[in-house]
């Protein structure tokens, strides 16, 4: 392949690979960047990758098309808001049992606190968890996915006895009506706020 298409194929196969680990650590990025930030890389890299393809098919350079296609289904893919939910999910759902388990001292109290760096970013936008304490001493987690601008987020909930997800119960605890809740497996909950 002689220099003339290496050029495209390069830019299309970096950036392409820059749009796909800017959107699998979405959460990281819009906690460095904030999420008005993040919205701006994310769309000056796209425009840039489709500007790349189609220069590339305007240059007949096809290998860089199909590479820089190949690249948009990929990330089409990933976008996928419930993708990115079951990669975040079960990419650190052992740190956080680990850190859930180190919570189980009488010392435990209601509120917002710094997850220790030992458990690494468990929870996105600034790696804080919101705790609550019920009256049975039973301890409920929430561990932030996504977080709002202002007052909107999308959190897993993990929910200490098993007991079934109380929509009202939460209103007051964690601040906020929940309008979309699933579970996703025993003790743990998807939320987002409204």
């Amino acid at each position: 392949m002689n220099k003339k298409h290496l050029l495209p194929v390069l830019s299309v196969t970096i950036l392409g690979f820059l749009l796909i680990i800017l959107e699998l650590w979405r959460g990281d990025v819009a906690g460095w960047l904030t999420v008005f930030f993040t919205s701006w890389v994310f769309s000056g890299a796209a425009i840039i990758l489709i500007l790349s393809i189609l220069f590339a098919l305007f240059r007949k350079r096809y290998i860089a098309c199909l590479i820089g296609l190949g690249f948009v289904v990929i990330e089409a893919i990933l976008y996928c808001t419930q993708a990115f939910i079951w990669i975040d999910f079960y990419g650190s759902l052992s740190q956080r049992e680990a850190f859930i388990e180190s919570l189980d001292n009488p010392e435990v109290a209601d509120g917002m606190i710094s997850v220790p760096d030992q458990f690494g970013n468990i929870s996105n936008g600034g790696n804080e968890v919101m705790i609550q304490v019920s009256s049975d001493e039973n301890i409920d987690v929430k561990f932030y996915v996504l977080r709002g601008l202002l007052d909107n987020y999308s959190a897993f909930i993990y929910i200490e006895d098993n007991r079934e997800f109380d929509n009202t119960k939460f209103v007051g605890d964690f601040g906020g009506l929940f309008y979309e809740v699933k579970k996703i497996q025993d003790h743990w909950y998807y939320v987002v706020s409204k």
